[in-house]
C-alpha cells in the first residue's frame, strides 16, 4: 500500500511540473518576424529602376509623362557599427525638366539595429524647387550634420525623433512660382514611424515599412507691404518592403495661400519601383 501512495504522489508532481511547463511555454512571446526581415538589401551590383511622376496640387498625378531613376551599388564597406553602400543613380528626367544627371549618395545600415542613415542633403531632393531653393540658400550650415538616422525597422508606430532641430535663418529663401521671398525663415525636419501599408509589386502585395519624413517651414512675405505668416509642412513618405528594400516614395506638392492669391509653390512625385535585381551580400 505504501509503495502505491508514494507512486502516486510521483505521478502527480510530474502531472504538476509538466503542467507547469506547458504553461511557462505557451505565454513565451512568439518571435518578431521582423528581426529575421531585409528592409535594406543591398550588396555590391544591386540595381532598382524607378518610374517617377509629377503630381499637381489640383491636378494629382500626371499619369502620361514618367521620368526615370537607375539606382545601383557602385561600393560597399563594411566598418564596426555599419556597413556603408555607395548608390549611384543615373537621374533621367528628359521628359520632365529634360536633364539627365549622376548623383552619388551614401547611406549607412545597421543590421542589428534595423536603422539605415544618410546624409541629411539627401533628404532635400533637386526634383522638389522649395526643398531645392532652401539647399542652396542654407546648405552649408545642412551639410553639418553629417548622417541622419532616416528608417527605423525596429521602432513601434507613432515614434518620432528629429533629424535637424530647429534652425532660424535671416537669409531670404525665393518662393517658387511667385516673386516673393519667405524671410524669418524656421525649418526642422523630423522622422516617423508610420503605419505599415501593403501595396501591389510584380503580382504580389508587399507589406512595406513606413517612414514619414515632414519638412516643418514657416517664415514672413510681404504683401502690399504688410508681413504674412507663412507655414508650410511637406511629408514625404517612403515605403520598404523586405528583401527588395525602397519600393515607393510619395512627396507631396505644396500649395499656400498668400493674402487672397493661392500659389501653387511646389510640385509632388511619386515613385514607384519598376525594376530590380538584389544581389545578397554574401554573394
Amino acid at each position: 500500500m505504501k509503495y502505491w501512495k508514494t507512486l502516486t504522489i510521483f505521478a502527480l508532481m510530474a502531472f504538476v511540473i509538466v503542467s507547469c511547463d506547458d504553461k511557462s511555454s505557451n505565454n513565451e512571446p512568439e518571435p518578431d518576424p521582423k528581426k529575421n526581415a531585409n528592409y535594406y538589401p543591398s550588396g555590391d551590383a544591386s540595381y532598382w529602376v524607378y518610374e517617377n511622376h509629377v503630381v499637381k496640387s489640383n491636378e494629382g498625378e500626371i499619369a502620361d509623362i514618367a521620368a526615370f531613376d537607375s539606382v545601383y551599388v557602385s561600393d560597399v564597406k563594411r566598418l564596426t557599427e555599419y556597413t556603408q553602400y555607395t548608390h549611384t543613380a543615373i537621374n533621367d528626367f528628359t521628359e520632365i525638366t529634360d536633364t539627365v544627371s549622376e548623383k552619388v549618395n551614401l547611406f549607412r545600415y545597421n543590421s542589428e539595429e534595423m536603422e539605415l542613415r544618410a546624409d541629411l542633403l539627401y533628404l532635400l531632393p533637386e526634383s522638389n524647387t522649395l526643398l531645392n531653393g532652401i539647399k542652396n540658400t542654407i546648405g552649408s550650415y545642412l551639410g553639418n550634420f553629417g548622417f541622419v538616422k532616416i528608417a527605423d525597422f525596429d521602432a513601434p508606430i507613432d515614434e518620432t525623433w528629429e533629424l535637424m532641430p530647429m534652425f532660424e535663418s535671416d537669409s531670404a529663401i525665393a518662393i517658387p512660382g511667385t516673386e516673393l521671398k519667405l524671410g524669418d525663415v524656421k525649418y526642422k525636419i523630423i522622422a516617423t514611424v508610420s503605419p505599415s501599408e501593403a501595396i501591389s509589386f510584380e503580382g504580389k502585395d508587399l507589406t512595406c515599412e513606413v517612414m514619414t519624413i515632414t519638412h516643418d517651414i514657416s517664415g514672413t512675405v510681404k504683401i502690399s507691404g504688410f508681413p504674412v505668416n507663412v507655414p508650410v509642412t511637406l511629408n514625404i513618405k517612403n515605403y520598404y518592403a523586405d528583401g527588395y528594400g525602397l519600393v515607393r516614395t510619395i512627396m507631396e506638392p505644396i500649395a499656400v495661400s498668400l493674402g487672397t492669391v493661392g500659389y501653387d509653390i511646389s510640385d509632388g512625385m511619386n515613385t514607384y519601383l519598376i525594376r530590380h535585381n538584389i544581389v545578397n551580400d554574401a554573394e
